[in-house]
């Protein structure tokens, strides 16, 4: 499945995919803001949540592995802040 991250960036190209990261970001949150006044159902989000996942996915390729090892500290320290 990883491959398909690859070559979406390689039709399009890594400035297009930044860009389109960039819209999906904002469909999810205009999606969050009408699921909290009522105006879409929980499905409405998740399509976007589904969107937003692939295209940080891409991002991960684009950006490198540093993003995983970022990501566990950061998670370290919300484990931390949880249990304080």
């Amino acid at each position: 499945m990883p491959d398909i991250y690859f070559k979406a960036i390689e039709k399009w190209g890594a400035e297009a995919q930044v860009k389109m990261m960039i819209e999906e970001c904002g469909k999810l949150i205009t999606a969050l803001m009408h699921y909290d006044r009522g105006r879409n159902k929980p499905i409405d989000v998740c399509g976007e949540i589904a969107d937003v996942e692939i295209m940080v996915n891409q991002m991960k390729v684009l950006f490198g592995p540093k993003c995983e090892d970022i990501k566990k500290y950061k998670l370290e320290r919300l484990k931390e802040r949880i249990e304080r």
